[in-house]
C-alpha cells in the first residue's frame, strides 16, 4: 500500500482515544462526551453495537457526515440504510474494531453501488459501556470520524505507524473488494 498521512483532525481525534483508553483495553462510553468532541462534532457519528440480525444503530449522525454520504442516518440502524452491495464494504471497520479492539482506517471510493457523493476516509474507534479497567470490557459502541478524502492523502508522508529501513513509513493494509481500504491505526506520535 501507498503511503498515507492521517487528517490532523483525525490524528488528535486518535491520541484523544489513546489516551481515553489509558491501560485498559478500551475507552468507556465516557470519551464520547460532547463537550470533549465540540471540535469534531460535525464530522462524527456515535453508532451503537447491538445483539441480534441488526448490529450497528446511528444513534448521532454529524451534519457534515450526513452532507459526504447523502442521506442522514441518525436514529436508524446501517443495515436498513446501506445497500445490500456495500454492506460488506461498510460494516468491515465496526467489525475490525471488535475484533482487535483497535481504532481502523478506511477509505471508501465512490461507486455506483455505495451512493457516497465523495471518496472517504473513516476511522471508527471502538468503546465500551462497561468499567475500561474490566478485563471483560467488550466493545459496545463507536465513534466513527468520516471526511472526504483529501487530494495527494495517499501520497504524502505518514504521520503515524513505525518507520522502515529507509525512514519512511507503511500502512498495512487490506483491500476490500477494491472499493476500500481497511487497517489498524497504532497510537500516532507526539510530532
Amino acid at each position: 500500500m501507498e503511503d498515507f498521512v492521517l487528517h490532523p483532525d483525525a490524528k488528535d481525534l486518535l491520541r484523544a482515544w489513546y489516551e481515553a483508553r489509558g491501560d485498559g483495553a478500551l475507552p468507556s462510553k465516557r470519551f464520547i462526551d460532547p463537550l470533549r468532541l465540540r471540535r469534531w462534532i460535525g464530522d462524527i457519528s456515535v453508532v451503537h453495537l447491538k445483539e441480534g440480525e441488526k448490529r450497528f444503530y446511528i444513534a448521532l449522525h454529524g451534519d457534515r457526515v450526513a452532507r459526504h454520504l447523502g442521506p442522514d442516518f441518525h436514529r436508524k440502524y446501517l443495515e436498513d440504510v446501506i445497500p445490500d452491495s456495500a454492506k460488506a464494504d461498510a460494516f468491515a471497520p465496526y467489525d475490525l474494531s471488535i475484533e482487535t479492539e483497535l481504532p481502523t482506517y478506511s477509505i471508501q471510493k465512490r461507486t455506483f453501488d455505495n451512493l457516497l457523493l465523495d471518496t472517504l476516509e473513516r476511522m471508527v474507534m471502538p468503546c465500551t459501556n462497561e468499567d475500561a479497567a474490566e478485563e471483560t470490557a467488550r466493545t459496545t459502541r463507536f465513534l466513527t470520524w468520516v471526511a472526504p478524502i483529501r487530494t495527494g492523502a495517499l501520497n504524502e508522508t505518514p504521520v503515524c505507524g513505525s518507520p522502515d529501513e529507509e525512514g519512511t513509513m507503511q500502512a498495512k493494509a487490506k483491500a476490500i473488494d477494491r472499493k476500500a481500504t481497511l487497517f489498524t491505526l497504532p497510537e500516532p506520535s507526539r510530532q
